[in-house]
């Protein structure tokens, strides 16, 4: 018996790998490799350490995954456990945290079981769980609150590190796929630089709602609150960074809004409820935390309105302003900060870990901070001070927030907008050369009365093949005139058109 192995990638935070008769060794904790004359090994670096991230989350030094060669004839020196169905083996990065839950695990996890071969039907009506079996090799404990969540993707019960103790010295698994996609991620935490937007994510609205879609299609969706008229949903925290005037905000709200606000949170109602109700409302109000990330079960044309805490500056915190950004998703997203001290209570006693500082040298000096520096994740003490604050909040300009989003969103009337669909090329490009100056002219492209839209304009590139430089411009018109600094030089253009900002095919280039 001999391993094979067949990778994709040429990067380790992109590589994803196939394996046959791939091993995992329970006491010394390492994966091998039977190496014989018949190993087939495709794409895998010469160094076999550290050759692909197990997590969705880019070179975490927690979740590399490495294998050892031995010898094929020394498998018979031990006692094997076959695990002969196909399987996934991954890791959840942080399964206690609901934004890591969704973002790091179960949207890469659909997404992969998705473009493994053989494993489903290529049918989007098609919401079966897969028969695959779903193995994770971090530490984190076997009966964690969420793992309903990941149950909901295998038909088979999911093994962890833990349950393959009990399987003996080596298990051996016929036909395993090992790593998970990043395609569906759009944010990074900060390990190496400050946190933000993933630099060119490929994530797209309809990936995220097709996970979503799957979701709701296996937990129970009854809800009666449901059907009570149309609602807001305030994410109501109970222990820490609490709204202190949280029943004043939502009886305003409904009063000058019109619209019921249900206050929700994970001590009152359980996960399961929490998704429904958000699934059925007109938008979703909450502190920053990882329970906005449940905004993924927004309809398209809600709101989103994000809460920060006094010195917290939301410039430099985005993951559900990204999310909102995402083309197609149609949330309507804003914030409101507390820019009046006076209304934050600090909590400098408590414990590191929910922000206290007491035992810090330069802790008056956090406290006086007007702005959170920028910082690395996890544990920087002056953002754990700030982010641990209670806010009273400012309840009128949050009203005029809401008004504000909820007008956008109806008048976007997104329920009819076409999704993801961008305008063809221009057509009849044509340049036209003069003494100073070239005349650019074109044609809309022909699909364009077809697309539901309310804007339309172009950008012209316009490229100097002597300088080697290009210049664009954003304009409205179907005609442009360039002007020259030199009769000599010699140009080419290209044309993109833009509906609502969503960028259109490019023509082909026109020399002038």
């Amino acid at each position: 018996m001999e391993t094979s192995v067949h990778c994709k990638g040429n990067e380790r935070s992109e590589r994803f790998c196939h394996f046959e008769n791939l091993c995992y060794h329970n006491e010394h904790k390492d994966f091998i490799f039977f190496m014989a004359n018949a190993s087939m090994i495709e794409n895998v670096p010469s160094d076999s350490q550290n050759i692909l991230d197990l997590s969705s989350v880019a070179d975490h030094t927690l979740h590399f995954f490495s294998f050892l060669y031995l010898p094929s004839e020394t498998m018979t020196d031990f006692t094997v456990k076959w695990i002969n169905r196909r399987s996934l083996i991954f890791n959840r990065f942080k399964p206690d945290n609901i934004m890591h839950i969704l973002h790091d695990d179960i949207l890469p996890l659909h997404h992969t079981l998705k473009q493994i071969k053989g494993n489903f039907k290529l049918n989007r009506n098609t919401q079966e769980k897969f028969d695959i079996q779903i193995l994770t090799f971090e530490d984190w404990p076997d009966d964690i609150e969420y793992q309903f969540l990941y149950d909901l993707f295998s038909r088979h019960d999911m093994l962890t590190v833990n349950s393959l103790k009990k399987m003996g010295e080596l298990v051996c698994f016929s036909d395993v796929y090992v790593g998970i996609s990043k395609e569906t991620t759009w944010y990074q935490y900060g390990f190496y630089v400050p946190q933000g937007p993933v630099p060119n994510s490929k994530v797209t609205s309809s990936q995220i709602q097709d996970t979503v879609n799957y979701v709701l299609s296996h937990i129970d969706t009854e809800c009666t609150l449901c059907n009570l008229g149309p609602y807001l949903v305030l994410l109501s925290r109970k222990e820490t960074r609490r709204i202190l005037n949280e029943m004043d905000l939502s009886i305003s709200i409904a009063q000058h809004i019109g619209m019921k606000v249900l206050s929700v949170s994970l001590e009152t109602h359980s996960l399961v409820d929490i998704i429904n109700l958000i699934r059925n409302s007109k938008g979703l109000i909450g502190m920053h935390g990882s329970l906005l990330a449940l905004a993924i079960f927004l309809q398209p044309g809600s709101i989103l309105i994000e809460l920060f805490p006094f010195a917290i500056n939301p410039a430099h915190y985005t993951p559900y302003k990204t999310l909102s950004g995402i083309p197609s998703m149609n949330i309507y997203y804003a914030n409101w900060v507390n820019t009046n001290e006076e209304n934050t209570v600090m909590h400098p006693d408590w414990p590191p870990e929910l922000g206290g500082i007491s035992d810090l040298k330069d802790q008056q000096e956090i406290m006086n901070q007007k702005e959170v520096p920028k910082h690395l994740c996890c544990d920087d003490p002056s953002w754990l001070f700030h982010i641990y604050q209670d806010t009273i909040v400012d309840i009128n300009t949050i009203i005029q927030l809401v008004k504000t989003m909820l007008t956008a969103s109806i008048n976007e009337n997104t329920s009819e907008k076409a999704r993801n669909i961008v305008a063809g090329p221009v057509r009849d490009l044509n340049c036209v050369t003069e003494k100073n100056s070239i005349r650019v002219k074109w044609k809309a492209p022909w699909s364009l009365r077809y697309i539901p839209h309310k804007t339309v304009q172009y950008q012209l590139f316009i490229f100097n093949t002597q300088l080697n430089s290009t210049t664009s411009f954003l304009i409205t018109n179907t005609i442009y005139t360039y002007n020259k600094t030199e009769a000599t030089y010699s140009f080419l253009v290209w044309v993109q058109c833009q509906l609502d900002n969503l960028k259109g095919y490019l023509s082909n280039l026109v020399k002038c």
